[in-house]
């Protein structure tokens, strides 16, 4: 195989590189010298036993009026043929074809050389005086592109695959699901028109549409198509959501999405699936939490279901379900899910006071107790906030040198003491009174009351001093200021 060669300035080969240029075949020129360049190259033929150079006549940086004409005279004087070489861009090949033997008459010549060259496409046609056959180029430089493209398309779908396997199956997993649902609802319509659907169930159908226009006229909520049909869960639940900590130190676990960026929960549409990831975890070494779910959102993504549990809820619980979950819609910002649950959350419970008392008056059983149950919710979540707090004083004190065991006994210690619940904080119901009773918790647990209860008080202070406690005027702020990702 011969050695690809060049030609290239004299004081190159002068440089102490020199010698690596002669190695990778460089031959000297110089342009000092009375001698022509192309009478140099023809001495390089008539000394060389094997020689070759390419020229290109025109075109190279610039447009010229007439091709160069060297090439030529340096095939006459050195008595050697001329091979047609070419890179068509259009058809994106590169190739050379067969051999010609300057006759001597060089316009003659020339004519034939443009005819070739007319049939092949440069990468800048404006630097060619060359009349070209654009037929067909163009669409076919299009075809080019969008197949450019899409190979592009392809490959990263393909490496981010390879990348994310477990990322794209947790997807399609979670999409059949969704998509299952959706395949089997109903119209409402139809569900109100059943004979054999109780009318307490049909009349928690129309107070969802209350609800639900509530929002927009009076919270200033996105419009939605979200709610106009029912999935019948038949009793069961049909969503789990697995959380996780680190087991002396409440941070959560968390968990890469597309799009919605990072999240510290997984939800799951089949239980087993569930319990094989919380296995894996616990044996990992997090403390874990694997909880049903009542409702989610889509983020307006798709149209979401009222899922037929919701309608066994009492009044209260049923509108803050319904505001919290739009509240998402409206307002989410992505990798900060404590922030888009405490702000649904407090946005949930402060319109649905509002609803309450503009349909049934702050002196009826529903207001009262939806009051009463807020109420003991705020002080479950403070007492659980509060014994968070301790806890991380417990793990602060924590160092590399502290046994294993010791860590596993004082934790263990302390989280009995939390769970002993004192009579003295006053709940209205028992409900969470016993709410240890048949339940340890975990730093997973303390992380979620952290993510959704937090930053109440903070969204209330803002609320009240910002905007004269005028919620519609919050969430016109909020929604400004956090829009939807979608």
């Amino acid at each position: 195989m011969a050695k690809v060669k060049f030609l290239a300035k004299k004081e190159l080969f002068d440089h102490p590189l020199g010698k690596f240029f002669y190695w990778l075949g460089g031959t000297p020129v110089d342009r000092s010298k009375k001698t022509s360049l192309v009478d140099q190259v023809i001495e390089k033929f008539d000394t060389q036993d094997d020689f070759f150079v390419t020229i290109t006549p025109e075109g190279t940086r610039s447009f010229i009026e007439e091709w160069k004409s060297g090439f030529y005279h340096i095939a006459m004087g050195a008595k050697v043929p001329i091979t047609l070489g070419f890179v068509d861009f259009d058809k994106r090949v590169v190739g050379v074809d067969g051999i010609f033997h300057p006759t001597g008459d060089y316009e003659k010549d020339l004519a034939v050389f443009k005819a070739f060259y007319a049939t092949k496409y440069p990468f800048e046609p404006k630097n060619s005086k060359i009349q070209y056959n654009h037929k067909g180029v163009q669409k076919r430089q299009w075809m080019n592109r969008i197949m450019t493209v899409l190979r592009f398309f392809f490959v990263s779908v393909i490496i981010y695959l390879l990348f994310n396997f477990n990322t794209v199956v947790y997807g399609l997993q979670q999409g059949y699901g969704q998509i299952n649902i959706i395949l089997n609802t109903q119209p409402i319509n139809t569900y109100l028109e059943d004979a054999n659907v109780p009318d307490s169930l049909k009349a928690k159908v129309h107070f969802i549409n209350e609800v639900k226009s509530f929002t927009v006229e009076e919270l200033g909520l996105n419009p939605t198509d979200s709610y106009t049909k029912i999935f019948d869960q038949k009793g069961e639940p049909i969503l789990w959501v697995l959380t996780g900590s680190k087991p002396y130190n409440l941070k959560a676990k968390t968990w890469d999405y597309p799009i919605l960026g990072t999240m510290s929960y997984k939800g799951f549409f089949h239980r087993a699936r569930a319990i094989k990831h919380r296995d894996k975890l616990d044996k990992d070494g997090w403390d874990t939490r694997l909880g049903v779910v009542n409702a989610w959102s889509t983020l307006g993504i798709l149209n979401d279901p009222i899922l037929s549990n919701f309608l066994y809820r009492n009044e209260g619980s049923l509108a803050n379900l319904i505001i919290h979950e739009l509240t998402h819609g409206t307002i989410f910002i992505k990798n900060n899910i404590s922030y888009n649950e405490n702000l649904a959350d407090f946005i949930g419970d402060e319109g649905t006071l509002i609803f309450l008392q503009k349909k049934y008056g702050v002196n009826s059983k529903e207001y009262t107790a939806y009051i009463n149950q807020k109420e003991d919710r705020k002080l479950f979540s403070n007492y659980v906030l509060k014994a968070a707090v301790q806890l991380d004083s417990l793990y602060a004190t924590f160092t590399e040198e502290t046994p294993a065991q010791q860590k596993k006994n004082l934790k263990q210690k302390m989280i009995s003491k939390i769970t002993q619940i004192p009579d003295s904080i006053g709940f209205s119901s028992s409900y969470y009174q016993d709410y240890f009773e048949d339940y340890t918790p975990n730093n997973a647990f303390f992380i979620a009351y952290r993510q959704y209860r937090e930053k109440q008080n903070q969204f209330k202070v803002q609320c009240e001093t910002d905007f004269g406690g005028d919620l519609k005027a919050f969430i016109s702020h909020m929604r400004e200021e956090n829009p939807s990702i979608f």
